[in-house]
């Protein structure tokens, strides 16, 4: 009685479950790889607003603006983003704004702040397509009101 050699017989079997793994975890790896989130990065101004005539409070209007873009090197603006800003990050009084991104990823709102020192940080929290900013973006102004001059930023 002739017997069959067992490592023709096992050897296909095996090679071709390898082959199926390999194929699989390939697939996998390029699926990740094509829907994968985005890098990004956040910038933050905060400006005085022109006024026209007297102060009419003892609160300063200031601009906030800023930027989020791909961390790519063509930095694209991230367009229709929400950005969240905290004005007093960190306070029990903390205010919150949103503003939503243009098509160039740029955003400015405004806000009236009281004298005294405010830290304000704007974040972006991620999509489908874009990772959380890398940092959140964090500035301290003080705020400082005078009768006669009106209110200043610095």
């Amino acid at each position: 009685m002739m017997q069959k050699p067992i490592s023709i017989s096992a050897i296909v079997p095996v090679t071709l479950a390898g082959i199926l793994i390999l194929s699989l975890l390939a697939a996998i790896s390029l699926t990740h790889q094509a829907f994968a989130q985005m890098p990004t990065s956040l910038t933050l101004n905060v400006s005085k607003q022109e006024m026209k005539g007297p102060p009419t409070s003892d609160r300063l209007p200031v601009n906030i603006s800023g930027r989020l873009v791909e961390e790519t090197s063509s930095q694209n603006g991230v367009g229709g983003a929400t950005i969240t800003i905290y004005l007093d990050f960190g306070s029990p009084d903390r205010k919150l704004l949103t503003v939503t991104t243009d098509h160039d990823g740029s955003y400015n709102t405004h806000a009236d702040l009281d004298p005294g020192v405010h830290r304000i940080e704007a974040d972006f929290a991620g999509d489908a397509y874009h990772e959380h900013s890398s940092r959140p973006a964090q500035l301290g102004v003080t705020v400082t009101c005078e009768l006669k001059t009106g209110c200043s930023l610095s």
